[in-house]
């Protein structure tokens, strides 16, 4: 016996919109993770018993500048324009990882 057709489109439906779920739940853990660093980078202070060093890297201060410009929250494409670098996946990821 085959199911109604209705029964498979709401399943299809079901399984899509679980996908894109999963999908949703990966971005918000990387804006996450991504604001925790930025955060981080920001502190005036290492904090105590930290081995980080007081000046920030050129590349960090263009990154807190062009956030504290903008206004706005941005994601890491929006960051690539302000450091003139291309817009390539590999520029994008590089500004989204803490190293």
């Amino acid at each position: 016996m085959n199911p109604p057709r209705n029964s498979r489109a709401s399943k299809r439906r079901s399984e899509e919109l679980t996908r894109q779920l999963g999908e949703l739940d990966a971005e918000i853990e990387n804006l996450r993770i991504t604001r925790n660093i930025l955060l981080t980078l920001a502190m005036p202070h290492p904090p105590s018993g930290s081995t980080a060093p007081t000046s920030r890297p050129p590349a960090c201060r263009q990154i807190l500048t062009a956030l504290d410009g903008a206004g706005r929250p941005l994601r890491a494409l929006g960051l690539c324009r302000p450091r003139d670098l291309p817009i390539l996946p590999k520029n994008t990821e590089g500004i989204r990882s803490p190293n």
